[in-house]
C-alpha cells in the first residue's frame, strides 16, 4: 500500500522522492519528469516521462480536464472581433 509521505526540500530546491514511490510510479534515475501545477488547489503533480520522444510524452498535457475544447470559444471570439471592426 502507498501512503502519504513527508519529505524535505534541499537548499537547491530539490525534492527527494522516496525509493518505494519512485519504483511504484516508474520514476527512473536521470529520467525526465513533467510538473503539472494546479493553481486552483495549489498543488503540483509529477509525472514521469516514459517515452523517449518528449513531444509524444507531452501530447494532451494542456487539455482541459473536462474534455472541453477551446476551438469554438476561439472562433466565437474572432467573429465578435470582426464584427466590432
Amino acid at each position: 500500500m502507498i501512503y502519504p509521505t513527508i519529505t524535505d526540500i534541499s537548499n537547491k530546491g530539490q525534492v527527494l522522492i522516496p525509493s518505494g514511490l519512485r519504483k511504484s510510479f516508474g520514476f527512473l534515475p536521470r529520467g525526465k519528469v513533467i510538473i503539472l501545477p494546479n493553481l486552483h488547489d495549489q498543488t503540483l503533480t509529477l509525472k514521469p516521462i516514459k517515452d523517449v520522444d518528449i513531444v509524444t510524452a507531452c501530447h494532451g498535457l494542456l487539455a482541459s480536464p473536462d474534455g472541453k475544447t477551446w476551438t469554438k470559444d476561439l472562433l466565437a471570439d474572432r467573429k465578435t472581433d470582426q464584427l466590432q471592426e
